[in-house]
């Protein structure tokens, strides 16, 4: 708490300095000769987009005025208004943002302050540009809730008091203000949302008009994501784009390293399946950048839109711009954003007690013929609490995992322009505490950024874009892996043992070790990095239409890990002597990790427009070069574990290790974008790159693509439903892209290696020597995705009601995958090669409306999306001990058995009274679970008739973990001040499994049960339909994969909801406050699914280890000042 209000403090006063000088216009002068007024008021509107202005008319009004020649010193919109309109009859309104009205002069005189403002009746009628009327315009008397709406004829009656300032609002056109300034009629035309006609997005290597674009294309706003408190961007994404599937991390929410999985598409490789992610152009982490820095998010999606990235785009590409001041000159403005907030899991397992632990361990003892480990007396003694040294009642889960963590977050910026330079200094703070004891999780991160965007000359810019992350984070030992670290064996933790014995000294009953004392003195790990990374390009208009650009990006990343692992000794609580001890002897080791990289881009474009005809070119070149330093050094028996280093190990027990590696890639790319009066449309990309990856006969590969497009909305044809259709294109794409990562993420996958290895003692003696560690495989090639897509775009209502839809068919030929090799001692087992196709087929759409009702606005957004992957073409079978990859099934489908149902008494021939065994099973069974199958037991189906179950012949495919049917409901609702969001998402179908002690009750002497077993099938409730079988002690024939144990992993999370309040500008200007809001928000607050009850969906395959997903719930607020 210390560390954020000194961050505040000096964020207040940093952000403070200098803004108290205002800024002078840019002198220049400006003639202008006697013209239209149309010509003129186009004139403006052209001079004016520079600084964002904008001039609304209406055209047939001013057919036949004409404008005086004029001349100006400054480029000031008013004063160009002012001379332009004299004498003509019009005036002009000043609107917001920059926007102005041109109507006629008011009649008579305007009100003097202090007349009558008693209500009188004006009536209008409101037109578009076209002077067509425009139906169900919202009229508010501002400040107020009077209003109307305009009929079929676009007019409008209203009852107003004579001073009163009329607000005119319309989707899919420009909100508008007109004073009334005692007037009984108001003409008012509206101009289109060139936000929705002109709105750009960016593209590879540029930008492009949203109505032009041929590909399929995603784009996320600042507002989706700055809205919610995330910790990091990737978390953020989901359900925001159909088609991309973000998966929470398998380390849930653990802090500084609960980054989710993104797929585009589905998967489509065996070794590399991550999008590409640029930052302003440069590769970069998009979970370690602060979200608040962001502009906007654009999600590449098919070979169209991505081929011009060739070489990493086979999964898609994901192009995040940050913020940029541009446009006209303005004052400093400073932005505020803080939050703090709770952390919660979202499920825990619920472990037994110790009484009905114990009860259940002497039923799983008699299953199997044993004897029970507990007498009643045992029991009593746990009820009774009499003997709290070794008869206990310690829930571990509770005992390990806090109920909830704090987090907290700073933001803050300020950007302005001022004499063509344009500047944004921002800085982010992140504090996150995790939900373990002992302080033994923490992240904390620091984003820097500065930007300067300076137009030195008439036609030269240049930028410099620089930013510093700095993080720290500090974790477990053990960490929390699936089947390893502190929750797993939690969970694995009997409940007789105590936290502490009675006289204060650790806990320990054998098996695990005690996991509240190995977080608290076990040591840890403090992991730190630094990352610079610094953008600087240069742009020069070379003629009309006619730029050059050149950027050189250089990133810079430090790391520094330090773990300690500390000896803790477990006393016995009668004698004091050392009953075991953990972490012997001590030890220390340090991990420095070094990466430089380095991008050079150069590219020239062109675009003219002749007539209708629209062209549009670019080429470009790309050298991208990085080097890895990987160093370690390890010793043991510490001294001292107080601010312990190196030196303070034993030197007979160093170690140390270190790696080097370096790659490059060369590329050249081109594009062409063709348009016939933006309503036929034509893109093609190619891209060549080079590889240091592959050998040299093998490096370069080319990566076209082709799409179209045809606005039908802009035919003649069409005309009679434009009251209807605002926009109705079809769109289609071809491409082929590229993947070069090796399944092992190897540099150089065509080289043989050989390393030190260790031999085997003869004797008493090892002796270091040389083997081959890796097999090269030299006849590597690219692997090579296939895409085609088809898509339609519609707008209807005027713009109110929007759809997108797309079909795509995406094939991976020649993948990259590692195939096993015969066993030999000594030699690697697998070698990296191309082989098999994979195929992924599906269909994704978004629908979106959104409205305006006098003051209460609205906008509801819904997607959904399937892919269906499949293995096209495979040579032989690769089986796990779960999964299969086979030609006709996706990618590691579950592979097992297929359970039918629970064996009963009658299931078997006959029951033994002097074994008290039951015999001679009626059903097929392993030939290894011959006289251990009994009543309670999973029974399996015999596929081959055999007569018996076989693990070869008797497997089938189950199902996949791969998730279809994504889909997610967003809503924003907004009423005088008054804002409320919420994001429905979720997975319609997805198959699951949790397996070891996550599920399973003593399969081994360290697995305990749950509150869930009490489903089980008992010899005293014989039940067909249990959902457990019958509890056996240290077997496992009933863990067998098989569909008894598949789960349905599908669901409905509600994953962020959010309310907010703007307080009024009336109460905060004389604070020099723009803006003031406040806001409480929750995330992954419920969730609604039939998974298994104690783990969470997102992570369909489990054994329980995982740190949880967690909930959220902040409260902040955001101010603006000037």
């Amino acid at each position: 708490m210390k560390r954020l209000f000194k961050s505040i403090v000096a964020m207040f006063i940093i952000l403070w300095i200098g803004t108290g000088n205002a800024l002078a216009d840019v002198q220049l002068k400006t003639s202008m000769p006697a013209e239209s007024m149309i010509r003129r008021l186009e004139r403006l509107n052209e001079l004016g987009k520079k600084n964002d202005q904008k001039v609304s008319y209406n055209a047939h009004e001013l057919n036949g005025k004409s404008a005086p020649a004029i001349e100006t010193e400054t480029n000031n919109m008013e004063e160009w208004l002012y001379k332009s309109l004299i004498n003509s009859g019009f005036t002009y309104e000043k609107r917001e943002n920059n926007h102005y009205l041109v109507l006629r002069s008011a009649e008579g005189k305007i009100n003097e302050v202090g007349e009558s403002q008693q209500q009188s009746v004006v009536t209008g009628r409101v037109t578009d540009i076209n002077d067509e009327p425009l139906i169900g315009v919202n009229i508010v008397e501002k400040g107020t809730t009077n209003g109307t709406v305009t009929d079929i004829d676009g007019r409008f009656t209203l009852s107003t008091s004579p001073n009163a300032t009329l607000v005119f609002s319309y989707i899919g056109y420009e909100s508008i203000e007109v004073p009334r300034n005692g007037r009984s009629s108001v003409e008012v035309v509206l101009r289109e949302d060139t936000e929705l006609l002109d709105e750009v997005v960016v593209v590879g290597y540029g930008t492009q008009k949203v109505i032009n674009l041929t590909g399929a294309v995603g784009v996320i706003t600042s507002e989706d994501i700055v809205k919610r408190p995330i910790t990091n961007v990737s978390t953020g994404l989901q359900g925001l784009v159909p088609g991309m599937t973000v998966i929470g991390s398998a380390n849930g929410g653990l802090p500084g390293q609960s980054n989710a999985s993104i797929q585009i598409r589905g998967i489509g490789s065996r070794s590399n399946n991550n999008p590409l992610v640029l930052i302003d152009g440069a590769e970069g982490d998009m979970n370690i950048i602060n979200p608040n820095d962001i502009e906007s998010i654009t999600v590449l999606k098919d070979a169209a839109s991505a081929a011009i990235y060739g070489n990493r785009a086979a999964n898609g590409v994901i192009l995040i711009t940050t913020k940029s001041v541009t446009g006209k000159d303005r004052a400093p403005r400073i932005n505020i954003d803080t939050y703090m907030g709770s952390q919660r899991p979202t499920k825990l397992p619920k472990m037994a007690d110790s009484p009905t632990f114990m009860r259940w361990e002497n039923e799983a003892q008699e299953n199997v013929g044993g004897i029970p480990n507990y007498t009643e007396e045992d029991i009593q003694t746990a009820i009774d609490g009499t003997d709290p040294n070794y008869f206990a009642n310690t829930d571990w889960i509770a005992a390990t995992i806090l109920n909830s963590a704090p987090q907290y977050s700073l933001n803050a910026s300020i950007d302005g322009k001022a004499s063509n330079m344009g500047y944004l200094l921002s800085y982010g703070f992140l504090d996150q505490d995790g939900l373990t004891v002992g302080q033994s999780t923490n992240a904390t991160r620091h984003n820097v950024r500065m930007k300067l965007n300076t137009q030195v000359a008439d036609r030269f810019d240049v930028t410099a874009n620089m930013s510093y992350i700095d993080r720290k984070y500090k974790a477990p030992n053990n960490g929390f892996g699936a089947t390893s670290g502190s929750l797993y064996n939690a969970m694995r933790t009997r409940p007789l043992v105590p936290v502490r014995f009675t006289d204060g000294k650790w806990g320990y009953g054998g098996g695990q070790s005690n996991q509240v004392a190995y977080l608290t003195d076990g040591g840890g790990q403090e992991f730190s990095s630094q990352e610079f990374t610094g953008n600087f390009s240069v742009k020069v208009d070379l003629l009309k239409g006619w730029t050059a650009s050149a950027n050189y990006i250089t990133r810079q990343s430090n790391s520094f890990r330090n773990v300690l692992s500390k000896t803790i000794n477990f006393y016995y609580p009668d004698t004091n002597t050392i009953w075991y001890a953990t972490n012997t002897p001590n030890s220390i080791e340090n991990r420095d990790y070094r990466a430089l990289n380095q991008n050079l881009f150069a590219q020239t474009d062109y675009e003219t427009k002749w007539g209708n005809h629209f062209f549009k070119a670019m080429v470009g070149y790309q050298q991208e070069w990085q080097r890895s330093d990987y160093f370690s050094a390890s010793r043991k028996n510490l001294i001292t574990e107080k601010d312990p280093v190196l030196d303070f190990g034993s030197p007979d027990t160093q170690a140390n290790n270190a790696s080097a590696s370096h790659w490059a890639m060369r590329s050249g790319f081109g594009r062409i974008n063709y348009n016939y009066d933006e309503r036929y449309l034509f893109e093609a990309n190619l891209r060549y790159d080079l590889t240091s990856r592959f050998i040299k006969q093998n490096r370069g590969e080319w990566f076209p693509s082709f799409s179209a497009g045809w606005r039908l909305s802009e035919e003649e044809f069409m005309a009679p439903t434009r009251d209807i259709i605002d926009q109705l294109k079809i769109r289609a794409s071809w491409g082929i892209l590229g993947n070069q990562f090796s399944t092992g993420s190897d540099n150089y996958p065509y080289l043989s290696r050989i390393g030190v290895v260790t031999v085997p003692a003869i004797g008493t003696v090892s002796n270091d020597g040389y083997a081959e560690t890796y097999i090269g495989n030299p006849n590597l090639l690219w692997e090579m995705v296939h895409t085609s897509n088809i898509g339609i775009d519609l707008n209807m209502l005027n713009n109110r009601l929007t759809f997108n839809g797309d079909y795509f068919l995406r094939e991976t030929r020649r993948m990259i995958y590692q195939r096993e090799l015969p066993g030999a001692g000594g030699f690697p087992s697998a070698m990296d090669e191309n082989g098999g196709r994979m195929e992924n087929k599906g269909w994704e759409m978004q629908l979106g409306w959104r409205d305006r009702v006098n003051d209460f606005n609205y906008r509801i957004t819904a997607t959904l999306a399937d892919v269906k992957n499949k293995i096209t073409e495979w040579e032989g079978e690769i089986i796990g001990s779960t999964t299969i990859t086979k030609t006709g099934y996706s990618n590691n489908a579950f592979y097992g058995l297929i359970a039918d149902g629970i064996a009963m008494p009658t299931d078997f021939e006959k029951f033994n009274p002097y074994t008290g065994k039951y015999e001679n099973p009626k059903f097929p069974i392993l030939s290894g679970d011959a006289g251990l199958v009994q009543p309670g037991d999973i029974k399996y189906k015999d596929l081959d008739n055999s007569g018996s179950i076989d693990l070869d012949n008797d497997r089938a495919v189950l199902g996949s973990s791969i998730p279809r049917y994504t889909y997610s409901f967003k809503g924003d609702l907004e009423y005088k001040g008054i804002d409320f969001s919420m994001l429905l998402q979720g997975v319609g179908k997805i198959d699951g499994y949790v397996y070891g002690p996550a599920r399973h009750a003593f399969t081994d002497q360290s697995t305990y049960p749950q509150l869930f077993h009490e489903g089980r099938y008992q010899a005293s409730n014989p039940n067909p339909n249990a959902s457990y079988p019958r509890f056996t002690y240290n077997q496992s024939y009933n863990q067998r994969f098989s569909t008894f144990w598949m789960e349905d992993a599908s669901y409905l999370r509600l994953k962020n909801v959010q309310i907010g309040y703007t307080i009024p500008q009336k109460f905060t200007r004389s604070l020099r406050i723009d803006r003031c809001r406040i806001y409480a928000s929750a995330d992954n607050l419920f969730t609604f699914t039939n998974y298994f009850e104690t783990a969470d969906p997102e992570n369909p395959v489990q054994a329980g280890g995982n740190y949880p997903q967690i909930k959220t719930y902040v409260f902040g607020i955001n101010i603006t000042l000037h």
